[in-house]
C-alpha cells in the first residue's frame, strides 16, 4: 500500500506505524477481536493524521471485521461511515463498495428494504463508472436476498445477469458464486437436473482456483439436491466431503450447516440415532456462534425427529424455543416448517381446535412456489379430528344436539370448502395480475428512457447545425435539464414501495449522480445532506428530486468560491404536517441566478408550485439558501 501526506519525520513515521497496523490486519493468524482493536487503532490514527483515504478503508475493514464476528450493527455503522468519507472524497469506486458493504449488513440485520435501497445505489455508481465486475457481485447480493425473501424469479434474474456480466471477466470466483446461486434458486423451484448442472460448473471452478471453502459450499448444495431426489447414499458421501473441508476452512455457520444435512439424511433413512448425534452438534455450535437462523432450523429439524420417535413432550418443548428465535427472522421457511411441527404436536395431544389454527396459519403462509394441496388436506384433516373431539361430549348432551350439530358441520365443511378454493383462485390472479403491471411497469420505463434518449439526440443534431454561441448555450441547458429527469427516474424505478419514496436514500443516490455527471465542478465542493427518516408520495419525491438538482447544477455552475473548497448543505425536515427543504452554499452572490428572472429561477418558481409549496431564495456575501416549504 502506498500512503500519501506530508514529508515531515513525524508523517513518515505514522506512515510506517500504519503499513505495519494494514499487515497485521492482513494476517490470517491473528484472532479476529485482536484485529478490530488494531483497526480501530488505525483508523484513529489515520484521521487525525490527515490520511483520509486510509481512514476511509480502516473503516471499512472494521466493518468487514465485525461483520465476520457475527456482529452486523457495528459493522453497519462502520460501513455507512465508510459511505460519508468516500462522499466527501470524491471517490465513487469506494463510494459503490461501502454502499454494497452497508447493503450486506442490514440484509443480516434482516431489514430488507434497507438492504435492497443499498445494493440497488451501489450497483447505480458501478452501472455509471462501468465497473461490471463489482456490478455482478452487487447483483449476486441482490439475488441471494431476493432467494432468502423465496422471490425465486427474481433471484435468477439477478444471478443470470451478474453471470453474463462475470463470463466475460477474468473473476472466475464470483462466476462460481452465480453459478452457485443460480442451482440453489432451480432446486428451490424442483428443477433439479438443471441445478445439479449448475452446481457442477461451480464446483469445476472452484477446483481450479482451488478455492477451498466455495469447493465445500459446492459438495453441500450438490448433496441437497442428491437428498431432495432421496438418493441419499450420494447425499451423504458429498455432505461428508463438504464437512471435511469446512472442518479446516469453514466458519461456524457453515459447520452447522452441513451437520444439520447429514442428520436429515440419517433421519429420511430412520436412522435415529445418528441423526439426533448430528442435529445436536448442529444447535450446539449455532448456539454458541449465535446464529439464530441455523439454530430455529436444526430445532425444527429435531422436533421432527423427537415426533418420529415418539417424544411430543419434548418436541413441543423444542419448538417453544424455535418459536421465541423465529419472531426476529423474517424468512417464512423456517416458519412455515415451524407452523407444520406445532400443528403435528397439538394434533398428537388430542388439541384438535388449536392443531387447525396452526395448520390454517400454515396455509396462509404458503406462497405460490409450493403446492398447496397437501396443506388444504392437513387442514380439512384437523377439522374433522376437532370435530370428532367436539362429538365426544356426554350421551345426554348430544341426544338433544346430534341432528342440528351435524348439519351445522356439514354447512361448516361447504363453506370451508369453498373459501379454500377462493384463496388459491385469488392468489393465482393476483400472482397473473401482479406479473403483468410488473411487465407493463418494465416496458413503461424502456419507453421513458429511449424517449429521453431521443431528445437528447435531437437536440445534439440541432446543435451541429448551430453556430450562435447563446443558442448552443440554451441548447446546453435544456439537454442538462432531460439528463436530470432521467437521473431522477433511475433513481426512482426500483424502488420496493409503490406509492411512497424514501427520502434520505433517494437523495443520497441523486447528489452521487449529479456529482459524476459534473466531476470535474463537484470536485471543488463538499456535499452534507442531513435529514430525518422520511417518505413521501412519489408525484411529490421527483418535483423533489428535480428542484434539488436545478439548485445543485446552478451552484455548480454560477458559484463563486470564497475558500479553496465550497460547501454545499441540503436538509430536510418534517414540520407537523408540512415538510421543509434547504439548500444552502458558502459561495459569493452569483452572476447568474438567484435573483434573475432566468430559466433556473423560473423552472425552479414552477416545480416548486406544483408540489404545491413556497420557495424563498436569499443571498449575501456569505453565501445562498434556497427553502422550500411544501
Amino acid at each position: 500500500m502506498i500512503f500519501f501526506g506530508c514529508n515531515a519525520p513525524v508523517q513518515d513515521k505514522t506512515r510506517h506505524t500504519l503499513q505495519a497496523l494494514t499487515d497485521s490486519l492482513d494476517n490470517n493468524s491473528i484472532p479476529l477481536q485482536r484485529k478490530i482493536t488494531l483497526a480501530l487503532y488505525a483508523d484513529s490514527l489515520a484521521a487525525t493524521s490527515g490520511f483520509d483515504s486510509l481512514h476511509q478503508d480502516f473503516q471499512r475493514r472494521t466493518g468487514v471485521l465485525y461483520y465476520d464476528l457475527g456482529e452486523a450493527t457495528p459493522a453497519k455503522n462502520h460501513f455507512l461511515q465508510a459511505t460519508t468519507i468516500a462522499r466527501r472524497l470524491k471517490d465513487s469506486l469506494q463510494l459503490a463498495i461501502a454502499l454494497n458493504n452497508t447493503g450486506i449488513a442490514y440484509d443480516e440485520l434482516q431489514e430488507k428494504d434497507s438492504a435492497l435501497t443499498y445494493y440497488i445505489s451501489s450497483n447505480n455508481i458501478f452501472r455509471l463508472i462501468k465497473d461490471s465486475v463489482h456490478l455482478a457481485q452487487g447483483l449476486i447480493n441482490i439475488g441471494i436476498l431476493y432467494k432468502n425473501d423465496g422471490d425465486y424469479k427474481k433471484a435468477l434474474d439477478a444471478n443470470f445477469e451478474a453471470a453474463l456480466l462475470l463470463e466475460l471477466s477474468p473473476d472466475k470466483r464470483s462466476l462460481s458464486d452465480a453459478y452457485s446461486n443460480i442451482g440453489n434458486n432451480l432446486k428451490e423451484m424442483r428443477q433439479y437436473a438443471k441445478a445439479f448442472d449448475y452446481h457442477q460448473k461451480a464446483l469445476a471452478i472452484r477446483i481450479s482456483e482451488k478455492d477451498s471453502t466455495g469447493m465445500a459450499g459446492s459438495l453441500n448444495n450438490i448433496g441437497n439436491i442428491y437428498r431432495y431426489q432421496r438418493k441419499y447414499p450420494e447425499a451423504l458421501e458429498q455432505y461428508q466431503l463438504s464437512l471435511a473441508i469446512k472442518k479446516k476452512t469453514g466458519t461456524p455457520r457453515s459447520i452447522a450447516t452441513s451437520l444439520d444435512n447429514i442428520a436429515s439424511v440419517y433421519l429420511q433413512l430412520q436412522a435415529y440415532s445418528q441423526a439426533g448425534a448430528y442435529y445436536r452438534q448442529a444447535l450446539a455450535i449455532s448456539r454458541k456462534s449465535g446464529d439464530k437462523e441455523g439454530a430455529a432450523n436444526t430445532i425444527n429439524h429435531l422436533c421432527e425427529l423427537l415426533l418420529a420417535t415418539g417424544d411430543v413432550k419434548g418436541a413441543e418443548n423444542l419448538a417453544g424455543e424455535a418459536g421465541v428465535l423465529l419472531q426476529e427472522q423474517p424468512y417464512s421457511k423456517n416458519k412455515l416448517h415451524h407452523l407444520g411441527i406445532l400443528s403435528t404436536i397439538h394434533q398428537r395431544t388430542g388439541r384438535y381446535k388449536t392443531a387447525l389454527q396452526y395448520a390454517q396459519r400454515q396455509l396462509s403462509l404458503q406462497d405460490s412456489l409450493y403446492a398447496h394441496t397437501g396443506l388444504t388436506r392437513t387442514a380439512t384433516d384437523m377439522e374433522a379430528r376437532y370435530d370428532t373431539q367436539q362429538k365426544l361430549m356426554t350421551a345426554n348432551q348430544l341426544a338433544a344436539r346430534q341432528t342440528s350439530r351435524i348439519k351445522i358441520q356439514q354447512v361448516y365443511i361447504a363453506v370451508l370448502a369453498i373459501l379454500l378454493i377462493t384463496l388459491v383462485i385469488t392468489a393465482v390472479q393476483l400472482k397473473l395480475a401482479k406479473q403483468n403491471v410488473e411487465v407493463l411497469f418494465k416496458e413503461l420505463n424502456h419507453r421513458v428512457k429511449n424517449s429521453m434518449q431521443l431528445l437528447i439526440s435531437i437536440i445534439n443534431l440541432q446543435k451541429a447545425r448551430i453556430q450562435d454561441p447563446e443558442r448552443l448555450q440554451l441548447l446546453d441547458a435544456i439537454q442538462d435539464r432531460i439528463f436530470a429527469i432521467e437521473d431522477v427516474h433511475e433513481s426512482l424505478q426500483y424502488k420496493s414501495r409503490p406509492s411512497s419514496t424514501r427520502m434520505q436514500p433517494f437523495i443520497h443516490d441523486l447528489v452521487d449522480k449529479i456529482n459524476i455527471s459534473h466531476a470535474e465542478k463537484s470536485a471543488r465542493f463538499n456535499i452534507i445532506v442531513t435529514m430525518a427518516d422520511i417518505y413521501l408520495p412519489v408525484n411529490t419525491a421527483v418535483t423533489t428530486g428535480l428542484i434539488i438538482n436545478e439548485t445543485i447544477t446552478n451552484i455548480y455552475k454560477h458559484g463563486q468560491l470564497l475558500h479553496d473548497h465550497g460547501e454545499i448543505r441540503i436538509t430536510l425536515e418534517a414540520l407537523n404536517n408540512r415538510y421543509k427543504l434547504c439548500i444552502s452554499d458558502n459561495c459569493a452572490p452569483w452572476k447568474a441566478a438567484p435573483g434573475t428572472q432566468g430559466m433556473g429561477l423560473m423552472l425552479l418558481n414552477l416545480m416548486s408550485k406544483q408540489i404545491p409549496g413556497k420557495m424563498t431564495i436569499s443571498s449575501n456575501d456569505t453565501g445562498s439558501v434556497t427553502v422550500v416549504t411544501f
